[in-house]
């Protein structure tokens, strides 16, 4: 039993160690911008920081847009809104995103804009941004769902803005 627990420890430090989220910290457009790195292919969503340096007299408070391009994680991991809560822009490009949990987007209160662009999202739960009301404009792309939950939206008061496109799922509804 001993043995069968420290194969399990061993395996998950191992998984964490190999995991990272870095940023290269910069002005883009005039939003302090994370460009972020996830190398998360088994999908941990422990993490405890995020490696980068902020440009001189900035922090995590200031950033409020966040570009992720062609990493790979399976799940948007909860330290993104947790650390950046001032996020107001999330772009996730080609990170390989199969999930969008409950805790995804819960710590981004003052999120506005949202794409997901060359991921292959196949499940959506449906209090995804529940905690996201200042959300104007979402961008679902390549889905692979037949729907979307049909509470999905409830939340989303302020929404002006909705493209769904390249889902691969024929006879795709919105709830």
């Amino acid at each position: 039993m001993k043995v069968k627990i420290l194969l399990l420890l061993t395996s998950i430090f191992n998984i964490a160690s190999s995991a990272s989220i870095s940023c290269n910290y910069l002005w883009i457009n005039s939003n302090y911008t994370c460009s972020v790195t996830i190398n998360n292919p088994e999908g941990f969503d422990g993490f405890t920081s995020i490696n980068g340096n902020h440009l001189p007299g900035l922090t995590d408070l200031d950033v409020t847009s966040l570009l992720g391009n062609y990493g790979n994680t399976p799940t948007v991991p909860q330290i993104l809104c947790k650390n950046f809560r001032n996020l107001q822009s999330i772009d996730l490009i080609g990170q390989e995103i199969q999930s969008i949990t409950d805790t995804a987007f819960s710590g981004c209160g003052s999120l506005k804009f949202l794409t997901t662009i060359t991921n292959a999202i196949a499940s959506i739960s449906a209090g995804a941004f529940a905690n996201n009301p200042l959300m104007d404009q979402l961008e679902l792309w390549n889905l692979q769902l037949p729907t979307l939950p049909e509470s999905l939206f409830n939340n989303l008061l302020n929404l002006r803005q909705l493209q769904i496109q390249s889902n691969s799922q024929e006879g795709f509804s919105l709830p």
